[in-house]
């Protein structure tokens, strides 16, 4: 289940949820956003003497049909044609510059202020297109995905009422979602959540707050609401708030998950 409206419980979310009970107006109505997206610029890295806006065009002319049609939809990001090179170890990336670990780091270099604190498969770009070649065709998934732009919030949870009346965050909170993200970079998302006891054991980037990716939030297994808590601001003063709330949620990377709930 997918709708195009936050609820996080971590170290951020007592922020996030009073941004959005504070800016409510027409959630049902999120057509517009009043301020900007797509914050990665590409044509402004310069590594090793490469030019990576030439790289990346270079690149993308290289894309299979299938792959330039992604790109269109959004499914793919603008960078994936840089990372594809990167991981087939082609110029520039030849040798220990290339390959899948190579292009992750890539991407992460992409989002600095991660500063290390990224999800566990953050820039792969084969996790990037299989994600996109399974959804394609499901509308309402591409549409929440598309739809989202910086500051946005998104809200995720159990598909099924039994889950949902069985899940402690849900009890706690009283309502469908165990957990919310926010969007720093679109389309498709880059988000910042805070991961805890719901993460994989097996994972060693969870249990804090961190840097995630689209192909690793969203699944056909979940139920997902898109907020916009800034929708009918004048622009000037959504665009302070966006960045004050990511700003602060950016100063929380790497924090230990808030058990507590203390928003400290």
């Amino acid at each position: 289940m997918t709708n195009v409206l936050i609820k996080r419980v971590g170290v951020y979310g007592l922020l996030l949820f009073a941004l959005t009970i504070g800016y409510s107006q027409s959630v049902a109505a999120q057509s517009t956003s009043p301020f900007g997206v797509g914050q990665i610029q590409i044509a402004n890295v310069v590594s090793s003497g490469s030019d990576y806006s030439q790289i990346n065009a270079s690149a993308a002319l290289e894309l299979t049909d299938e792959e330039k049609e992604l790109l269109k939809l959004k499914l793919l990001p603008v960078y994936y044609p840089i990372l594809k090179r990167c991981l087939e170890s082609k110029e520039p990336f030849t040798c220990k510059n290339g390959g899948l670990s190579a292009a992750k780091n890539l991407c992460k270099s992409f989002f600095p202020n991660g500063n290390g604190h990224y999800s566990r498969d953050f820039g792969n770009p084969v996790r990037m297109l299989d994600w996109a070649k399974k959804y394609r065709n499901d509308k309402k998934m591409c549409e929440v995905v598309t739809s989202s732009q910086r500051g946005d919030v998104y809200l995720s949870g159990p598909q099924k009422q039994k889950d949902i009346d069985t899940n402690f965050i849900c009890l706690m909170t009283k309502g469908p979602y165990y957990h919310a993200s926010l969007v720093v970079d679109s389309a498709p998302p880059i988000i910042i959540e805070a991961v805890g006891i719901t993460a994989n054991r097996s994972d060693t980037t969870s249990d804090k707050v961190r840097l995630s990716t689209w192909y690793e939030e969203f699944a056909s297994w979940g139920a997902y609401r898109l907020v916009r808590p800034t929708h009918g601001m004048p622009a000037a003063d959504a665009s302070r708030v966006v960045e004050k709330a990511i700003a602060y949620a950016e100063a929380q990377l790497g924090k230990p998950y808030d058990y507590a709930f203390s928003n400290s």
